[in-house]
């Protein structure tokens, strides 16, 4: 549904911490090769992403904000959110962005985009997105772009129950 009102971005749970991936049982390990494979993935692809990143991308990220409907003061959390490409046009548009990541390097990018072009209302988490925990109807809008499809199926359920939670009615 269309973003509303002023809100502002939720606070972050203290359960956004992960245990290190070395203490936790491999069945265990949420991600479809382990979070840790993952942030090294993302790490060592950021300082490219932007300029090899996939094809088509563009039209994707147009598609999505369009569908949005965002409003000035909505909140919106971004999963997978990478350099920005879905973060940035939302926070241009008035809406509080929660930019969550993996990959430490992703989010500093994004920030740095952010702060080049004077852009504000970005808030960059790194956590897994398949382990984000934010309080129920604390949110106007999820997206991603993608991200899903590098979890486990199993994760990709959980994510979306959780994501729908999220959303304010």
């Amino acid at each position: 549904r269309p973003c509303d009102g002023d809100s502002a971005i939720p606070a972050l749970p203290p359960i956004l911490a992960t245990p290190e991936m070395s203490e936790m049982p491999a069945g265990d390990r949420p991600g479809t090769l382990g979070i840790r494979f993952q942030r090294w993935v993302w790490t060592r692809r950021a300082s490219s992403w932007d300029h090899d990143g996939a094809p088509g991308l563009e039209r994707v990220v147009d598609a999505v904000i369009e569908a949005a409907g965002v409003r000035r003061g909505c909140v919106a959390v971004d999963l997978g959110c990478g350099t920005g490409q879905l973060s940035l046009p939302l926070a241009r548009k008035g809406a509080h962005v929660m930019a969550v990541d993996v990959s430490q390097a992703m989010v500093d990018l994004l920030e740095e985009k952010a702060a080049a072009s004077r852009v504000s209302g970005i808030l960059g988490v790194v956590t897994p997105i398949e382990t984000l925990s934010l309080p129920e109807q604390s949110a106007d809008l999820v997206v991603s772009n993608y991200a899903l499809h590098h979890l486990r199926d199993s994760d990709k359920v959980a994510l979306v129950e959780a994501a729908a939670s999220w959303l304010r009615p």
